[in-house]
């Protein structure tokens, strides 16, 4: 019996022991003690946040890693969130689970975090703060035909609002880092930007969402409640909420809807460029934008506008199809010694046009203010639609089409003859079709300015030459623009053939261009400006090259015909 007895113990001790080896074995392939599955179901990804709900006991939360479905490996965070952040593009794979009183809870779903490489076909996407504020200059090195290094653009894609908090912003392109890729904000909102300082030295000061920008594309950009402010004053400054300096760039469908303060009263010369979109454009193409709200700037010499405060430089600036309703208040402090110099321009679509440009299809209507210090000329205090225009030979290439604006001064410049300000001088060769409510008298002769009264602002046959089918349409008594945009998109310009080598002009905001192979259809990407012929066979070889901008292809130059003639027979000598 006793012998028995020890038996069945023997045999029970073997069975204690199979269960903790179990235990052990269970353990160590992971299966620890869960706590109820559902309190890690409140997880969120946004852009590269990836957030959830406070767990009830948690001491620590457990954030799974995988790589394009592979083996993967676990961070530990003591925070309710956690912000991815790769270098590498591809897919990452995430999930959660939370660890209550030494038992953890099941994961969460697992979560997609797809970061592209950059190229038009597989842009990066930016949802969150953190991912917008980690764009730099926006080039990407690739390898040409030749196995050469070269920059080129990186594409960004917005994909949902994205609330900067009203958190102190550093602009994207400051100082040498200047952006120089494609943003397309796909329609969302950039909430409560907030701006207190400025960026960069010398020349190169900007602030804004973009500082500064060069052979960009920023399109379908909206900015709702900025809060831009600034009492700083240095000797040339740049400011706009969207783009505090556009050179050589496409800035399309983009909208402002918030205010901007420039403060920063001062003597001397220093200048200001403030715009509610854009503050200082050179040679840039901006279509479709508009803006609401108020901009106020005090400073020593003052450029401001409800789109861009001036377009500076020789190279085209074009103006199509944009529109505001924002006020504009500019007050001029510059003095140097007993000499005066301030400057104070305020213009509804442009403080200061410069050079050569292209105004079309545009619209104002709001409040304009522009004051100064006692003792400033007369000529140097203007507002209206444009505050003023470069007064140089190279001002005749300014046109300007089919414009309204519901304020009584065109207020480009002033009237030699005497010193008052004027509507509109002889200065340009093509004005066509504009439209102003209220005192004209002092329009000169010759103009195509058309003075119109309140009472039949609303009538769409007071503006006979405008085109009501395509661009312009009456809303709540007034004329307003469609939404439609038109092309800004420019075409091929100075092709030439010299040897076997194409050139051409670069294409305002064109990332690539192409040659294409007449006879075979083939297109070859380059980068620069130029295209060496490599065909040896004779024959007859035909080119056409374009830009692609904005998303969009130019039209096609003409084409250009290169020849490889037939080596010449040596005639034979006849036999006599």
């Amino acid at each position: 019996m006793r012998k028995k007895q020890m038996k069945n113990n023997r045999i029970l001790l073997i069975c204690i022991l199979i269960l903790i080896a179990m235990c052990f074995m269970l353990s160590a392939v992971g299966c620890e003690t869960t706590v109820d599955k559902e309190k890690m179901s409140a997880v969120t990804l946004t852009g590269a946040k990836l957030a959830w709900e406070e767990i009830e006991g948690a001491s620590e939360y457990y954030v799974n890693i995988m790589f394009n479905e592979n083996s993967g490996y676990e961070i530990v965070v003591k925070d309710t969130k956690y912000v991815i952040n790769h270098a590498a593009p591809g897919n990452y794979y995430y999930k959660v689970r939370a660890k209550v009183n030494g038992a953890f809870t099941t994961y969460s779903d697992t979560f997609v975090y797809k970061l592209g490489d950059g190229s038009r076909e597989n842009p990066i996407t930016v949802g969150s703060v953190e991912e917008l504020s980690r764009i730099s200059t926006g080039l990407r090195t690739i390898k040409d035909e030749n196995n050469q290094d070269i920059a080129v653009p990186v594409y960004y894609v917005q994909t949902n609002d994205v609330d900067l908090e009203s958190k102190e912003w550093t602009p994207i392109g400051i100082s040498n880092n200047i952006f120089k890729g494609v943003f397309d904000g796909g329609g969302f909102n950039i909430n409560n930007l907030k701006i207190t300082k400025v960026a960069g030295t010398g020349t190169n000061v900007a602030a804004g969402l973009f500082g500064l920008v060069q052979d960009a594309v920023i399109k379908n950009v909206n900015i709702v409640d900025p809060d831009i402010s600034i009492t700083y004053a240095t000797t040339q400054f740049s400011v706009g909420a969207l783009v505090g300096r556009s050179t050589t760039s496409v800035i399309k469908n983009c909208s402002v809807n918030g205010d901007l303060t420039i403060n920063a009263p001062s003597t001397g010369e220093n200048i200001l460029y403030a715009g509610l979109v854009i503050g200082e454009s050179r040679g840039t193409g901006m279509s479709g934008l508009s803006s609401s709200g108020t901009l106020r700037a005090t400073y020593a010499r003052v450029y401001a506008g409800g789109i861009v405060g001036i377009t500076k430089t020789s190279s085209a600036d074009i103006l199509n199809n944009c529109s505001s309703i924002a006020d504009i208040i500019t007050h001029a402090t510059g003095r140097t010694g007993d000499a005066i110099k301030a400057v104070s321009y305020a213009g509804g679509i442009a403080g200061y046009l410069s050079y050569a440009n292209a105004v079309e299809y545009c619209y104002y209507s709001g409040n304009l203010t522009a004051t100064a210090i006692n003792g400033t000329e007369v000529s140097d205090i203007n507002k209206g639609m444009f505050g003023g225009a470069q007064n140089t030979s190279l001002r005749s290439n300014i046109l300007l089409k089919d414009c309204y604006f519901n304020i009584d001064k065109l207020g480009i410049e002033y009237d030699e003859t005497d010193k008052t300000p004027a509507q509109i001088t002889q200065m340009y060769s093509d004005i066509a079709q504009l439209y102003t409510v209220g005192n004209c008298t002092k329009l000169k002769s010759g103009s195509s300015v058309y003075c119109i009264t309140s009472q039949n602002e609303g009538l769409q046959e007071t503006y006979a030459n405008f085109d009501f089918n395509n661009i312009w349409e009456i809303v709540e008594e007034m004329p307003a623009l469609k939404t439609r945009v038109l092309s800004i998109i420019p075409p091929m310009s100075a092709v030439t053939l010299v040897d076997n080598i194409i050139s051409w002009d670069a294409v305002s905001g064109a990332s690539e261009y192409y040659i294409l192979n007449v006879a075979t259809g083939a297109k070859t990407t380059v980068y620069n400006l130029n295209y060496t012929i490599t065909a040896s066979e004779p024959g007859v070889y035909e080119y056409k090259i374009g830009a692609k901008t904005i998303g969009e292809l130019t039209e096609y130059s003409e084409i250009i015909t290169f020849t490889i003639p037939e080596p010449e027979e040596e005639d034979e000598e006849s036999e006599e």
